[in-house]
């Protein structure tokens, strides 16, 4: 998010559904590693300023995948630390 904000760009129907949690580990530090089924829909790379501006790019969906995540907990609530598609 954080090299999207630099680039002046943001992500507009950006929504990922989780279709089965397959376990969860707890990790070093106060981590949660979650191992999890989800499914992502098309979405849209917009200029930071409202999604009613032309796309910068538009991002096809993808089907299922199995996903290894980290969450960490912050002082705001719990935040992904790390997200990667298992091969």
């Amino acid at each position: 998010m954080q090299a999207l904000a630099e680039a002046g760009q943001t992500l507009s129907g950006f929504s990922p559904q989780v279709r089965e949690l397959l376990s969860v580990t707890p990790g070093a530090g106060g981590k949660v590693v979650l191992r999890l089924v989800d499914e992502l829909p098309g979405y849209r790379l917009v200029p930071i300023g409202g999604p009613g501006m032309t796309p910068v790019q538009e991002v096809p969906g993808r089907g299922e995948a199995t996903v290894r995540m980290v969450l960490e907990q912050t002082t705001a609530g719990w935040r992904i630390g790390d997200a990667v598609v298992e091969q």
